[in-house]
C-alpha cells in the first residue's frame, strides 16, 4: 500500500556529471528526510512454524531503485517557503546540497503544477539544471521546470 504521506523519492545516480549525488543524501541536516538502504531478506533466515506466520500480504510496489538509500519528501514535513520544498547549499533549505561548483544557494525547488502533479523547478541557478528523463539527458538550463509523474528527475 502507497503512503499517502509521500510526495516523492529522490534517489541519487552517481556517475560522470553527477559527482556528490549519493552525498547529498547523507548529509546529517537532511537525516529527517533520509532514509536507509532496505535490509536484506536474507538477515531474516529463522526457521518458523507455518502456525507462527502471519497472512500473506499484497506487496508494495517495486520501484526500480527499491531498497536503495534515498530521500523521501512528505506533506507532512511541509516546505519552508512558497517555492516549495527547496534544495541548494544555503543552511536554511529543505534539503541541503554538498557546496560543490555549480551547485547554487537556492538551486531548484520540488512543487506542483496546476494538476497537482509533483514538478521540479530551477530556481534561476547560474549553472541552471539538467533533468534526465528515463536515461535520455536534456540541455542544462536555467528557470527550467520538469515534471516527474511516471519519469525519473535527476538533477
Amino acid at each position: 500500500m502507497t503512503d499517502p504521506d509521500i510526495i516523492l523519492y529522490l534517489y541519487p545516480i552517481d556517475g560522470l556529471g553527477n559527482k556528490g549525488a549519493s552525498y547529498a543524501i547523507f548529509l546529517p541536516e537532511n537525516k529527517s528526510r533520509f532514509v536507509p538502504a532496505a535490509a536484506s531478506s536474507s538477515c531474516n533466515n529463522v526457521r518458523r512454524s507455518r502456525q507462527d506466520r502471519d497472512a500473506t500480504e499484497e506487496p508494495e510496489e517495486r520501484g526500480r531503485f527499491n531498497g536503495d538509500p534515498c530521500i523521501v519528501l512528505r506533506f507532512s514535513q511541509g516546505a519552508r517557503s512558497r517555492l516549495g520544498v527547496v534544495t541548494g547549499r544555503a543552511p536554511d533549505v529543505d534539503f541541503l546540497l554538498p557546496k560543490l561548483p555549480g551547485v547554487s544557494r537556492f538551486h531548484l525547488s520540488f512543487t506542483f503544477d496546476d494538476q497537482n502533479q509533483p514538478i521540479a523547478r530551477d530556481l534561476g541557478s547560474l549553472w541552471g539544471t539538467n533533468f534526465t528523463y528515463d536515461g535520455e539527458k536534456g540541455e542544462r538550463q536555467s528557470k527550467l521546470c520538469g515534471g516527474s509523474k511516471g519519469q525519473r528527475l535527476q538533477n
